[in-house]
């Protein structure tokens, strides 16, 4: 961060993401097994000692492992657990699926961290193990040692990663700097919806529009190299991966960081422009008028869900009473048709079937007998005194209850596609997917995506007939319309077994994108408030850097020629840049609404080091433009207008792919819905 003198406070003073890739993953090399052995032989990997990488992203095996099993944490709660909806959507909740890895791979991948702009912050390899939770663990403690106090971090899985932390003995610390963990709109809609209403970006004060994207674009580049990695050494594998996210930073990012900010300044003022009179008409088909209540209704919302609690094991218990009795009765009905039958007329000429009738006699007995038992351990660990039977009043009771348990899970089924589906979806729909994957990959996409919809086709044919055995009968779902299903929150509103809240006003589609249209137009000022914060460090840092190093490459360039010779090629990889910076941010000063400003400030950290550590008694050597020129000098050079168009062009060409892929989306999902 370039933090200027007197800029505004921000709720999240950072805002960046991380996540794990198994992509690079790398051989480990074993001897060959022994004779008849079952296992490996030892490790023939050599020695290497070389540490010298690019950059300084990388966190170290020892810093990362402290935090594995740490003494003196915090156990997690297992009530906690239980009550974590989430935990069963994402495998790297469980530790039991992370403690695992392929035999075969020393380093199973990487786990990473980028700031909203796509710049790399911290690398950790994933050695023998999954995404566990100490990878993340290190990796707040070194953006908390770094940056400081109020950072906003996004994770596919924030909700459980944030009980982690405040259990480990980071925690106290991770409290002392107000670190928030989020979850980031990608993975956020897979979530239950009462862990959305905490986590999801939508409603979190202070995010503006951030989607915490980063992490999915970043891997989309790097998995390029997960075939060349897979066999190198140690030293080797992890130089290039270093090598590949510093070229990364230097080359695709620092280009790209004034367009991103054009982006999003451009969609704040698009949403302020567009939303309020959409606001307006949602309100007037709701009935509102006056305040919006939209603030009201997510606070009703959460606590309607919150009171939704899981199946108690009494309950459960008593249902298996009611299924385990009528498999009884049934086992008895089959019993008495077996015994009813007396004497059998037998044609001798007829083959002989004594075996087999006295077979199927010998298990109706054998399973009425089990039956008969299961139900009997039953009322014993229920202190049942007197059987149940079709009439009594607690068979009808629990039979509803059983019908409405297979309702939930038919819901359940349909839930777990639409999720499958919206993932694959939005794989298609990624930045660079047209170049990325190819024409086979989207074939193969758009064939899972069609057994996809076949199998909700057919979960949806079940959830139909469980909902139609309720009393009253629940409402129906048509295929078309789930196929359709953006956000997994429509499917919670179905769950409750006690009211019947469709009538709610946050629970119709009209109210829902009521609220969406709303809690959107509180989070574009603040994203306006923070992309201005941004514009001037990006403006200050341009000046200082130039002038910073400009200054020294003159200043060593008798004393230290070859190092004065390297500061200048640093210099030129930067400067490369700055007509395309100062094309951008003449278009975002130029948007209609913009309020901030393209003065250049004052760096708040100026050690040893900093590009704002040049005095302005040292600036002896003739060095860069004045201080505003790097943004308001309209004369380019003949390479800066050549660079720039060379630029212009690729971004063109970038976007006529992208929309291409949008295109492609929209053609394969109508068709597949057809």
């Amino acid at each position: 961060m370039y933090k200027l003198q007197g800029e505004d406070e921000m709720k999240f003073s950072m805002l960046w993401a991380e996540d794990g890739n198994d992509s690079l993953k790398r051989f480990e090399r074993w001897a060959a097994a022994e004779e008849d052995g079952p296992r490996l032989g030892p490790s023939v990997e050599s020695i290497d000692t070389r540490h010298q990488l690019p950059g300084n992203m990388y966190l170290s095996r020892e810093e990362v492992d402290r935090w594995a099993a740490v003494p003196g944490s915090h156990p997690r709660d297992p009530e906690e657990d239980a009550d974590d909806a989430c935990r069963e959507r994402w495998k790297n909740m469980k530790p039991e699926a992370t403690a695992r890895a392929w035999g075969c791979f020393g380093e199973t991948g990487i786990f990473a961290s980028f700031c909203r702009h796509g710049f790399n912050l911290t690398l950790a390899d994933m050695y023998r193990s999954g995404e566990q939770s100490k990878y993340p663990l290190a990796t707040a403690a070194k953006m908390l040692k770094i940056h400081g106090k109020k950072q906003g971090a996004g994770f596919d899985i924030g909700c459980s990663h944030k009980k982690t932390l405040a259990n480990s003995l980071l925690g106290p610390l991770a409290k002392e700097y107000e670190h928030t963990v989020l979850v980031d709109v990608f993975h956020g809609h897979a979530h239950n919806r009462i862990c959305q209403l905490s986590h999801l970006t939508t409603y979190v004060d202070g995010l503006g529009l951030e989607a915490l994207g980063v992490c999915e674009q970043a891997f989309s580049l790097s998995n390029a190299h997960a075939g060349s990695v897979r066999s190198m050494s140690t030293f080797h594998r992890r130089q290039a991966i270093a090598a590949h996210f510093s070229d990364t930073d230097n080359y695709d990012n620092f280009m790209t960081m004034t367009k991103y900010i054009y982006n999003m300044y451009k969609k704040a003022l698009d949403i302020l422009d567009h939303y309020p009179a959409a606001l307006e008409v949602s309100k007037a088909s709701l009935g509102i008028v006056g305040t919006s209540p939209f603030a009201g209704w997510l606070a009703e919302e959460k606590e309607y869900l919150q009171s939704l609690k899981k199946e108690p094991a009494q309950e459960s218990l008593t249902m298996e009473y009611y299924q385990r009795l009528t498999h009884l009765g049934h086992c008895e009905t089959l019993l008495k048709a077996v015994q009813s039958v007396a004497f059998q007329h037998v044609d001798p000429t007829a083959r002989d079937n004594t075996n087999a009738i006295e077979a199927r006699r010998r298990h109706a007995i054998e399973n009425h007998a089990a039956a008969a038992a299961h139900v009997q351990d039953l009322e014993l660990r229920l202190g049942i005194r007197t059987r149940w039977t079709a009439d009594s009043a607690e068979y009808i009771e629990t039979g509803r209850m059983v019908a409405m348990r297979t309702y939930q899970r038919a819901l359940d089924s349909v839930e777990g596609l639409v999720v499958a589906r919206i993932f694959e979806l939005g794989s298609m729909n990624r930045a660079h997917m047209a170049i990325a994957i190819g024409y086979k990959r989207r074939r193969h996409m758009g064939e899972a995506l069609s057994t996809c919809s076949a199998a909700i086709k057919t979960a949806v044919e079940r959830y139909n007939a469980a909902a139609a055995a309720l009393d009253p009968p629940r409402r129906m779902l048509d295929t078309k319309e789930v196929v359709e299903y953006a956000f997994l929150s429509d499917f919670d509103l179905l769950r409750d077994t006690r009211q019947d809240i469709r009538e709610r006003p946050w629970a119709t589609p009209t109210g829902r994108i009521a609220m969406d249209q709303y809690f959107k137009l509180l989070r574009a000022p603040e994203e306006i408030k923070r992309c201005n914060i941004e514009i001037r460090r990006i403006v200050t840092h341009l000046r200082d850097e130039d002038n910073y190093l400009k200054y020294h490459e003159e200043r060593l360039r008798l004393a230290e020629p070859i190092l004065a010779h390297h500061v200048g090629i640093h210099r030129k990889v930067h400067g490369r840049f700055y007509a395309h910076h100062r094309r951008r941010l003449a278009l975002i000063s130029g948007l209609k609404g913009f309020s901030g400003s393209l003065e250049p400030g004052s760096a708040l950290h100026t050690g040893p080091g900093s590009a704002a550590s040049l005095r302005p008694a040292d600036v002896s050597i003739a060095t860069s433009l004045p201080a505003s020129a790097l943004v308001n000098r309209t004369t380019l050079t003949v390479e800066e207008i050549e660079l720039d168009s060379e630029q212009a062009d690729d971004e063109d060409e970038l976007e006529e792919l992208e929309d291409e892929a949008d295109l492609l989306a929209v053609i394969m999902d109508k068709s597949i819905t057809i």
